[in-house]
């Protein structure tokens, strides 16, 4: 799989990048081009992490601009991570990249709902949120009991 490496390593992507005016400022412009190996999520569970309880681990997710192909590749992994986090470009900032609301779409039909939004990176010349953190939650497919008197939930 060919790799796009930046000047700054924080914009290194498997995409790349819609334009390189305004990345400049950032750093972000081209470097070179690196072939690395590429496996899917669901492989690396299924042949080097089996011991892990999936329904207990977080996932992360901070592949600038890839995170479609990420939970496309982890696909049924996916239903069973209580918490997924991962960065939403609310802008068109890496070729081939999918829009926030369709890689929203893919996490809620594997039931994950968005729970909260970071403050992320602003450009504040057109008060646009350009990125952010987002958190992701497994939904509750049942009520938990009701409290008692004392706030306590019966045993």
């Amino acid at each position: 799989m060919q790799f796009f490496e930046k000047k700054n390593s924080v914009s290194n992507s498997l995409l790349h990048l819609t334009s390189q005016a305004g990345h400049q400022e950032v750093g972000t412009v081209h470097k070179s081009e690196i072939v690395v190996p590429m496996r899917t999520l669901k492989s690396v569970a299924a042949n080097e992490l089996i011991s892990v309880d999936w329904k207990l681990t977080t996932l992360k997710i901070d592949v600038q601009g890839a995170e479609f192909f990420v939970i496309k590749g982890a696909n049924t992994l996916c239903d069973q991570f209580p918490l997924v986090a991962m960065e939403f470009s609310f802008q068109n900032l890496y070729e081939n990249s999918e829009a926030w609301l369709d890689i929203l779409s893919r996490c809620a039909k594997h039931g994950l709902t968005l729970i909260d939004i970071d403050r992320g990176f602003r450009d504040l010349t057109v008060c646009q949120l350009i990125r952010a953190d987002v958190l992701l939650e497994r939904l509750r497919t049942s009520t938990p009991p009701p409290l008692t008197n004392s706030g306590a939930r019966p045993a």
